[in-house]
């Protein structure tokens, strides 16, 4: 029975997982060229050759490779030490990373993001790097901030992460709260008192990008922002609380843990921050725009000052100059 040596059989791990990892429409049928893993796009890639040599260019820890190909391999510090081991490499300064590593070491940190939910929005930028049509590349500003995020992340306890915290969840009938936007504010009702802020523009049609942040969906994240800061200011932590919202794009955003724009990332990022510092858990709950009783609110229509929430919300940094509250 012939006998493969370590070596082959790590390049042979290797070439198999990379074929594992690129999905099969941007493969040939010929195995040994394969077409690069273009991260959010799905449109169809150009032809790029790459030869079947450059699949072996990179001798990771069969650990690692595993870690990023089977969701029932356990995420634990041994794995995560191997990363700490590889990012630090890559921001040396002209560090040309080779294709089959950037792949392999940007899934691994995906199946991290189970885990680490704040850590799904320090993606985006590392996905564009991983599929870029490059067999050597070096990293974009992007992605060396989020490889940074995540090597300093890695380095602290698991212990420590949002998903381990057991919350209890308050009862549905007694926290209600509803959340909406629109082209002209942002509105939230918390056990039937209400909050509500203008944009200091008002977006555009359909909300297309007239204003810095245009995208409606991206206010409709705010608007989830705004209602876990609410709570925060009125004391609560280490809970779990349903939240209603009408947008679909809003609700797959916030459960995916990133967006492809930029601004809805931003606002998703400082979401999970606000739960993990708290401890306070949301979930998302879809309603139907008719009966969504903060969408008037959104629209500027305001009832009595008496049933305003009582604490005070404060905007954060990114947010104080855009919105007014009412």
């Amino acid at each position: 029975m012939p006998c493969l040596s370590t070596g082959t059989l790590s390049q042979s791990l290797l070439s198999v997982t990379v074929r594992q990892i690129v999905p099969k429409r941007f493969q040939t049928v010929n195995w040994s060229i394969v077409r690069p893993f273009r991260g959010f796009h799905s449109s169809p890639a150009r032809h790029y050759p790459y030869p079947s040599a450059s699949l072996h260019s990179s001798a990771l820890d069969p650990r690692l490779l595993r870690l990023s190909t089977d969701q029932s391999v356990p995420i634990t510090r041994a794995e995560t030490s191997l990363l700490q081991q590889i990012l630090p490499s890559w921001k040396a300064s002209g560090a040309l990373i080779p294709y089959p590593e950037r792949v392999i070491v940007v899934q691994a940190l995906r199946r991290c993001g189970q885990i680490i939910p704040e850590g799904r929005s320090r993606l985006p930028a590392l996905f564009r790097f991983s599929g870029a049509e490059d067999p050597l590349l070096t990293l974009s500003s992007a992605a060396l901030e989020e490889a940074q995020w995540w090597l300093e992340r890695l380095s602290q306890p698991v212990s420590s992460q949002l998903s381990s915290l057991p919350p209890r969840e308050l009862p549905l009938e007694h926290m209600e709260i509803y959340v909406d936007a629109s082209t002209r504010g942002i509105g939230v009702t918390i056990d039937r008192r209400w909050l509500a802020w203008e944009f200091t523009q008002p977006l555009g049609n359909g909300g297309k990008f007239s204003f810095p942040q245009g995208h409606i969906g991206w206010a409709e994240l705010i608007a989830i922002e705004l209602a876990l800061r609410a709570l925060i200011a009125q004391g609560y932590s280490s809970c779990q609380v349903p939240v209603h919202v009408d947008s679909l794009e809003a609700i797959a955003c916030f459960e995916r843990g990133f967006s492809r724009q930029e601004e809805q990332n931003t606002a998703v990022r400082r979401i999970y921050g606000l739960q993990r510092a708290s401890g306070i858990l949301l979930k998302l709950i879809r309603v139907a725009s008719q009966y969504n009783v903060a969408d008037s609110l959104s629209l500027g229509l305001l009832p009595s000052t008496s049933r305003r929430f009582p604490a005070l919300v404060t905007l954060p940094m990114e947010l104080a100059g855009r919105l007014t509250a009412l």
